[in-house]
C-alpha cells in the first residue's frame, strides 16, 4: 500500500511539472536603447570700446542638472540633465572684429561656444534640462551678461537654461530614441514646455547642431521663457595719456626726451597706442641725444611688467588704450639735465581730453595732465606727463662793474695824450722864440 501511495505521488508531481512547463511563456519586458547626444553650440559676443583689440581671455561654463517637472495633461516631462557637458571659448588680440556690430559705438568680437556632450546618453523620451552658468572669475574688467544696447551695465545673472529634446523614434517598431532639438533660454527656467494634441515627429540630429535661434518661432516654449542663442559680455577698459612740455629760456623745444611706460596688466592682451599727436620716429637735431620709434601696440602678459620706450618733444602726447581695471602703471623719463616736474599744468597743456560725452566738444578748454606718474587704474582714464625746465641768466651785472674802471682808464689815457701834446707845442714855441732873438 505504501509503495502504491509513493508511486501515485511521484506521478502527480511529474504531471504538475509537465503542466507548468506546458504553459505559454510570458513576454519579457524591454527598455529603450539609450541614444547618444550630438554636440550643440551657442554664440558668444564680446564688446570693447570702439577700435580696441579684444583681450586674451578664455570663458568657461559650468553645467548643473535642472529640476525635474512631472508631465501633466498640458506639459511634457522634464528630466534633470544627465552627465556633465563641457564648454569654453577663447578670444585673442588677433581676432578680427565683426563687420556688423551689436552696438555702433562699440567694436564687436564673436565666437562660437561648442558644448561637448561626449559620452552622454538619454534613456527616455522627454526634455533633459541643464542650467549653464558662465564663470565670472575670467579676467579683470569683464562685465558679464549685458544688454548690447547698454553694455557697461550687467543685465543678466550669467545663467542660461539648455533643454535637450528627446523623442520616441516613431519611424520604427523598435524601442529607439532620437535627439531632435536644442533650445536655450535666458536665465533659469522652472516651467515645462507644453504638450500638443497632435505632435509632430522631429528630425533626428546626426551632427553637431546649434541651439534654436531666437528668430525661430517662440511657440511651444516653456511658460514665461524667452529663447536665446547668445551670451554678450563687455570688456571695460581705460586709457593712459601722457605728454611732454618744455619751459625756460634755455629749454629746447625741438629736443626729444625718452619716456618709459611700464604696465603690469591683470589680463593678457594687446594695448593700442595712438601716436597721432606725436612723431612716429625721432627726427635728428643738435639738441637730441636719443633715437628710436614710437610703437603703435603693446603686447601685455598677464601679471608681468612690460616696459616700453616712447619719444616726445614739447607739446606732444601719446594715448595707450585697452587697459583693464587694476593695471599698474609707472611713467619715468630721462630728464638729461633739465629740471623735471611730474604733471603738466592747464596753462601749458594743449590737449582737450575733458570732453562732453554727448557732443564730443571740449567743456573747459585745454586740460591739465595732473594724475600721478605711477599708480593703478581704477575705473578712470589717466592723464599725466612731465614738464622739463631749463633757465639761463645773461651776465649783465659784470658789464656794469667794469664800466667805471674803463672810464677812469680812458680819462687817464686822454690826460696823458693831452699833456704830451701840450708839452710838444710848448717846446716848439720856446724854440721859435729863441730863433727870433
Amino acid at each position: 500500500m505504501k509503495k502504491t501511495t509513493k508511486l501515485l505521488s511521484a506521478a502527480l508531481v511529474t504531471t504538475l511539472i509537465a503542466g507548468v512547463l506546458a504553459l505559454p511563456a510570458a513576454a519579457a519586458g524591454t527598455n529603450y536603447t539609450p541614444v547618444s547626444a550630438q554636440n550643440t553650440s551657442f554664440d558668444k559676443y564680446l564688446l570693447v570700446k570702439d577700435g580696441e583689440k579684444a583681450p586674451a581671455v578664455t570663458f568657461t561654463y559650468d553645467f548643473a542638472a535642472g529640476t525635474a517637472i512631472p508631465a501633466t495633461a498640458s506639459t511634457i516631462q522634464v528630466y534633470p540633465g544627465v552627465g556633465t557637458p563641457t564648454a569654453s571659448v577663447s578670444f585673442t588680440a588677433s581676432d578680427a572684429a565683426e563687420t556688423t556690430s551689436l552696438n555702433a559705438d562699440y567694436t564687436t568680437y564673436k565666437k562660437t561656444v561648442d558644448v561637448n556632450f561626449s559620452g552622454i546618453t538619454f534613456r527616455e523620451p522627454g526634455v533633459y534640462r541643464y542650467i549653464i552658468t558662465e564663470d565670472n572669475t575670467v579676467a579683470a574688467g569683464i562685465v558679464y551678461d549685458v544688454d548690447p544696447t547698454n553694455p557697461t551695465t550687467a543685465s543678466g545673472d550669467r545663467t542660461r537654461t539648455l533643454d535637450v529634446y528627446v523623442e520616441d523614434d516613431q519611424s520604427t517598431d523598435a524601442k529607439d530614441l532620437i535627439v531632435t532639438s536644442y533650445v536655450m533660454y535666458d536665465g533659469t527656467v522652472t516651467s515645462a514646455p507644453p504638450s500638443a494634441a497632435t505632435g509632430t515627429q522631429g528630425a533626428a540630429l546626426t551632427a553637431a547642431t546649434p541651439v534654436q535661434a531666437p528668430a525661430a518661432t517662440q511657440a511651444n516654449v516653456a511658460d514665461g521663457a524667452t529663447k536665446t542663442d547668445r551670451i554678450v559680455n563687455y570688456f571695460d577698459s581705460y586709457t593712459i595719456t601722457f605728454g611732454k612740455e618744455v619751459t625756460g629760456n634755455q629749454g629746447s623745444r625741438d629736443k626729444y626726451f625718452k619716456l618709459t611706460l611700464t604696465l603690469t596688466s591683470p589680463v593678457a592682451g594687446t594695448a593700442t597706442v595712438d601716436i597721432s599727436n606725436a612723431d612716429p620716429s625721432v627726427v635728428a637735431n643738435d639738441a637730441t641725444t636719443v633715437s628710436g620709434d614710437n610703437v603703435q601696440t603693446i603686447d601685455l602678459t598677464a601679471n608681468t611688467a612690460v616696459a616700453t620706450d616712447f619719444y616726445l618733444q614739447d607739446g606732444q602726447y601719446i594715448t595707450v588704450s585697452g587697459l583693464a581695471v587694476n593695471t599698474v602703471y609707472a611713467l619715468t623719463e630721462a630728464a638729461e639735465g633739465y629740471t623735471s616736474t611730474a604733471g603738466i599744468v592747464e596753462s601749458l597743456s594743449t590737449l582737450n581730453w575733458d570732453k562732453d560725452a554727448s557732443t564730443g566738444t571740449a567743456t573747459d578748454g585745454f586740460d591739465a595732465l595732473s594724475d600721478n606718474v605711477n599708480g593703478t587704474i581704477t575705473n578712470a582714464n589717466i592723464h599725466t606727463g612731465y614738464t622739463n625746465d631749463k633757465q639761463g641768466i645773461i651776465p649783465t651785472g659784470v658789464l656794469l662793474k667794469i664800466a667805471p674802471v674803463a672810464g677812469i682808464a680812458f680819462v687817464v689815457v686822454a690826460g696823458i695824450i693831452f699833456f704830451a701834446v701840450m708839452s710838444v707845442k710848448r717846446r716848439e714855441s720856446e724854440e721859435l722864440e729863441t730863433e727870433n732873438q
